[in-house]
């Protein structure tokens, strides 16, 4: 019996230290991308601006991390939904200003979004060109400035063709743009699944 027992706890020792080894690999400094640090819990802070970006959110799990300038300013983070889904949810984080310092309007840069949006699908059609994205808030994001934009279009997404709809969130905090990005083929559940997510952004911690 004191064999058997024995075993036991040397197992479970043994998984408690596998255990400990895989997380510290996982969170391995090398493995953090550039312009991010990593916390013990596995959330990611973006340094330039201090924005957080933890696992999960709501129910979708970060995937994919980009940085489009050498400086990390700007950013993008991916979250995605399988059940219900799929939903893809990115979310970018940039400087907003122009390139010569002078200051981006909210309403200016969601027309700049919306444009693009024409322009890599000319069939897309707007249901929302521009709402006010405070109605919809509650959480974190109450009392900051925030515009919204939606449309649908066709376009290939998990390997097929779909019927889309696209979600734009867009916010501006002292320097920054908060951009939220939702697509997702054609579900009337869309529009509160990005709600939720939405909701569960904590930007108190952007300076």
């Amino acid at each position: 019996m004191k064999s058997i027992s024995f075993l036991i706890i040397l197992t479970i020792i043994v998984g408690l230290c596998f255990s400990c080894q895989t997380t510290q690999q996982i969170y391995h400094p090398r493995n953090v991308p550039a312009g991010f640090v990593i916390d013990n819990e596995g959330v990611l802070i973006h340094s330039h601006s201090g924005a957080v970006f933890p696992m999960y959110l709501e129910k979708f799990q970060r995937g994919d991390i980009q940085n489009f300038d050498d400086e990390c300013y700007d950013i993008s983070v991916g979250y995605y939904l399988d059940r219900p889904g799929p939903v893809e949810a990115t979310f970018y984080l940039y400087p907003a200003k122009n390139a010569d310092g002078s200051e981006i309007a909210l309403e200016e840069e969601l027309y700049n979004v919306n444009s693009a949006i024409r322009t890599i699908h000319p069939d897309a059609i707007f249901f929302e060109e521009k709402m006010d994205a405070s109605e919809f808030m509650y959480s974190y994001l109450a009392g900051i400035e925030g515009l919204y934009s939606s449309c649908g279009f066709v376009s290939k997404f998990h390997t097929k063709q779909r019927e889309l709809i696209s979600q734009t969130y867009l916010f501006k905090k002292n320097e920054w743009f908060i951009k939220i990005r939702f697509t997702s083929p054609w579900k009337k559940r869309a529009f509160l699944q990005s709600i939720n997510m939405v909701n569960a952004i904590d930007l108190s911690k952007i300076s």
